[in-house]
Order: C-alpha cells, then structure tokens, then sequence
C-alpha cells in the first residue's frame, strides 16, 4: 500500500463540486478522499496491491511526483499549477515500512477469538463493524469493512 498525504493552499477541488468525498480513477495513485465535511485542503491518495508494488523502489519524492501528475489529470490541470498550491507533503509505503512489512491490518494470536466474540449479538444487538470484524481472506480493505457491514444488516433485518 501507498499512501500520499498532500497539503494545498485551498482546497481547489472545491471549485469543481463542493461535495467531492472520494475520487476514483485509472491514473498512478488511482484513489482520493478529502477531508469532507471540512473544507481542509488536504487530499489523501491511495494505491494498493500491484498499482501499489510498482511503488516499491521509488523514492518518496518521486511517488508525490506521481501523486501530482495523477492529480493533475484527474482535474486536468498543470502540474507546475498544483505545485503552486503544495504547501506540504508526505508519502509512505507500507511494504518497506519495517514494523508493518506492508500489511494494512494484520492478525494477531488471540485475534480469532476476539473477533468472533465481537460479532457475535448481545440481547439481539449488534455493536460492531468493519474491517477489524471481517472474517475472510480480504481482511483490512475497504471491502472487508463492507462485508462485514453488509453481514451486520443482514442480521438485523432477520
């Protein structure tokens, strides 16, 4: 996973939609979110799996380079425009990084059981959700946290 933190001046993508939460595309770093409801002009990227191990050996000034480009197509603005606006930076990659060793989330030896207690009802009520709760192969994405929401509601609607 690659992560890319950066910092504007204003937040300029205000200027195309005042509600933008998330954005998806096809470019380098391929997801976005702002900081909605705040209007912080701050504007995380993501990239995960092989768009993400193609970031393996890159340095960090280069994958905010990259980070840049991709938001530049995005809002098909310049480059040198963004740059402009930059006020700071920040990218990090979880597979080299040497305490997480590139997991997003990760087991550990009582988590099993942890987590089958937190799923499990108390007085016909559910507490918890999300990612943390999900029990499958998928464990620690986005689509975990759906899974595991999706099997909460399931549950409540029998």
């Amino acid at each position: 996973m690659v992560k890319v933190v950066l910092q504007f001046s204003a937040p300029f993508w205000l200027e195309y939609r005042k509600d933008i939460g998330f954005l998806l595309s096809e470019e380098a770093i391929p997801t976005w979110w702002t900081q909605l409801p705040d209007s912080v002009p701050v504007l995380t990227g993501w990239a995960g799996g092989p768009q993400a191990a193609r970031f393996k050996d890159t340095d960090e000034q280069t994958i905010i380079e990259q980070a840049l480009q991709s938001l530049a197509n995005i809002f098909s603005m310049q480059v040198e425009q963004l740059k402009g606006l930059l006020t700071a930076s920040h990218a990090v990659k979880w597979q080299t990084n040497a305490y997480s060793l590139g997991a997003y989330s990760y087991s550990k030896l009582h988590t099993g059981t942890a987590r089958q207690m937190l799923n499990e009802p108390v007085n016909d009520t559910i507490y918890f959700a999300g990612e943390a709760l999900y029990n499958g192969e998928a464990g620690g994405t986005v689509e975990a946290a759906l899974s595991s929401g999706s099997s909460v509601c399931k549950l409540l609607s029998s």
